[in-house]
């Protein structure tokens, strides 16, 4: 009676990986799937940084996003946090090789500010981005804002809370100030149970926690995949 209750067990276990994968294949395609094509040709990208959305001394709360509306749970972030995932999105920009990368000398970016303190009302943001493109000769400007970096407390098997990123990425046009194209990613690591949906995550970490950079290594392939 147990040996059938064993086998009966390893073919349900069986039949749900089977299900899982299929559904990893279909939206792992989605993700292949060739981005479309900006309407104006775009040579020349200057990118501006990744900018905490709140000062450290703020209280979290929800904020939105400066050029595209968007809302976010954000909360101060750690020291550094921004350059870290900064520094992931041009390795990658120069991987992907679509565009002549620059990005701005400190004495190029001294008294810019493109925070979201500044951008009280989105056109504040807009025409600065839109002043520095021209300064610099560009197409377009690539900024992104940072809302949530939080690491996970405790170790890749076991935790008392999972690892929690928000950012986004908006490409701005130095001619008229249009955003051209914006991507956001927004989550919190779940269990497999909790969020059965999430499969491309849960195989990526190979069913571990991931700490917050491997969480923003994800984020941003997945917000430079879709990148015209």
């Amino acid at each position: 009676m147990q040996s059938k209750r064993g086998w009966l067990m390893i073919i349900c276990f069986s039949f749900f990986m089977l299900i899982c994968f299929s559904l990893v294949g279909c939206s792992g395609s989605k993700k292949q799937a060739r981005p479309r094509s900006l309407a104006v040709p775009i040579h020349k990208v200057v990118f501006v940084g990744i900018i905490p959305a709140l000062d450290r001394d703020s209280s979290a709360r929800m904020i939105m996003d400066p050029l595209g509306g968007a809302v976010f749970a954000a909360e101060p972030v750690p020291p550094g946090a921004n350059a870290v995932l900064s520094g992931l999105i041009i390795e990658k920009l120069n991987e992907a090789n679509r565009y002549s990368l620059i990005i701005p000398t400190p004495e190029q970016m001294r008294d810019k500010d493109f925070s979201t303190s500044y951008s009280s009302h989105e056109t504040n943001v807009r025409n600065s981005l839109v002043k520095f493109g021209k300064e610099l000769k560009v197409d377009a400007v690539m900024v992104g804002w940072l809302y949530r970096w939080n690491d996970r407390k405790g170790s890749e098997f076991a935790t008392q809370s999972a690892a929690s990123l928000a950012f986004d990425l908006h490409l701005v046009s130095t001619a008229n100030g249009s955003v051209l194209w914006r991507e956001k990613f927004d989550k919190t690591q779940r269990s497999l149970s909790e969020n059965i949906l999430d499969l491309r995550t849960f195989v990526k970490s190979r069913g571990t926690w991931l700490n917050i950079e491997d969480l923003a290594e994800i984020g941003v392939s997945d917000v430079l995949s879709e990148l015209p």
